[in-house]
């Protein structure tokens, strides 16, 4: 499982967290993705992690008592990368690969080649909105 877990820390209390990170055995089951740093007063950690029971165990006790946590379970989606490269074909590919039902997948890629053939942003509202509708309609 996926999850994707913001952590505020308490201040001054920085060095106890560093410390119990490190202490205990670790985690088998847990990988981490990405750890940022969101940039503000206090700053925030954001942690992208995988893992099960012993993970979220590891997590809840590395965290929880240095500040306040929220996790949330994530799923990842290689769309984005599609879209920002403009890469219809690969969108479609991997929808295939995905064994998208056919009627869904042309849908899905209607909606997109809308957005690609809109020539501004205004046009690409409509678009939407237009696509949204038909499918009420549907």
């Amino acid at each position: 499982m996926l999850y994707h877990t913001t952590f505020s820390m308490t201040p001054g209390r920085a060095s106890e967290w560093l410390a119990c990170l490190w202490q205990g055995p670790r985690p088998t089951d847990l990988k981490v993705h990405d750890w940022l740093t969101l940039a503000g007063e206090p700053p925030m950690k954001v942690l992208i992690w995988e893992g099960g029971d012993e993970a979220r165990a590891f997590v809840e006790r590395a965290f929880g008592g240095f500040g306040q946590i929220v996790t949330r379970e994530a799923s990842s989606s290689t769309g984005m990368a599609f879209a920002v490269a403009r890469d219809l074909a690969g969108y479609e590919q991997m929808m295939v690969e995905r064994k998208t039902d056919p009627a869904k997948l042309r849908r899905e890629v209607d909606i997109r080649r809308r957005g690609m053939d809109a020539p501004d942003q205004a046009s690409a509202i409509a678009a939407g909105r237009a696509w949204e509708a038909e499918g009420k309609r549907a």
